[in-house]
């Protein structure tokens, strides 16, 4: 809201505006134990595949999911997460080495990620890669990093699922690290904010005056003037909180020259 002030002894005019910034929301983790340091906890895992120490491989620290390494098998793990129904964002993240003994002719031993519901049924595919793919080498650093928007699902409950199948001869060797799950959920209602009539009016200073309510938002206030539209000076900040109270702001100018217009 604008507030007009005329000074009539000198027809100046004063106007003001009040601004505010609230900070971002912290991003939470959803994925338990994605770096496999806890080895297979809150994971569950099929077949073959296990979390691993087995030479070294991981992307970071010791432990990793290790899916494939003998022919015949079939192997699956996931994890069951929720994604918040008022999450603003939400990214899947996980980093994959493929080595092998085939050759790259032909795709003979496969390697899936997909997105599934709680009964098993795939909602998205977040990629394929089969022996084909195979890296110049073991673990590090021919780990590459793989990412998925997961905003789709919010409010439902999924399953970030990893797959493998190796045939009967040839065997492909399938790692996965440090899958995590970021969202960001609003902290509380956007801060609310007015302006109210300045104060303390003389003929070269006024106190602006407003209030705010952070609605539980880490907040900072401050004014913004100038002499156009364009401003161009904003007031020092100041912090008020998290809380859920409003609250009244305000800021001295001093030095204004009569018969000067002031815009917010």
């Amino acid at each position: 809201m604008k507030r007009k002030i005329i000074l009539r002894s000198f027809l100046g005019v004063l106007a003001t505006a009040f601004m505010l910034a609230a900070a971002p929301a912290p991003a939470t983790e959803l994925i338990i134990n994605g770096g496999l340091e806890s080895g297979s906890s809150s994971w569950t895992l099929s077949g073959g595949v296990s979390a691993s120490t087995y030479a070294g491989l991981a992307h970071s620290g010791t432990y990793y999911l290790w899916f494939g390494g003998a022919v015949n098998e079939n192997d699956a793990g996931y994890q069951t997460i929720t994604i918040p129904a008022n999450a603003t964002a939400a990214t899947l993240s996980f980093y994959y080495n493929i080595n092998s003994a085939e050759g790259t002719s032909a795709a003979y031993d496969t390697f899936s990620a997909t997105i599934r519901n709680t009964s098993g049924t795939v909602l998205a595919t977040v990629g394929n890669w089969s022996n084909i793919n195979k890296d110049g080498g073991a673990g590090n650093p021919y780990y590459h990093q793989q990412t998925f928007n997961l905003l789709p699902y919010a409010g439902q409950t999924i399953r970030i699922y990893f797959s493998s199948i190796n045939d009967s001869s040839q065997v492909t060797n399938f790692r996965v690290d440090d899958v995590s799950v970021q969202v960001t959920v609003p902290t509380g209602s956007a801060p609310t904010v007015s302006t109210s009539p300045a104060s303390l009016i003389t003929t070269t200073t006024a106190r602006m005056n407003g209030t705010v309510n952070p609605n539980g938002a880490d907040t900072t206030v401050y004014f913004q003037w100038g002499l156009t539209t364009a401003y161009g000076n904003n007031t020092g900040s100041g912090d008020f909180g998290s809380g859920t109270t409003t609250q009244s702001a305000y800021s001295d100018f001093t030095g204004l020259t009569p018969n000067t217009t002031y815009h917010y």
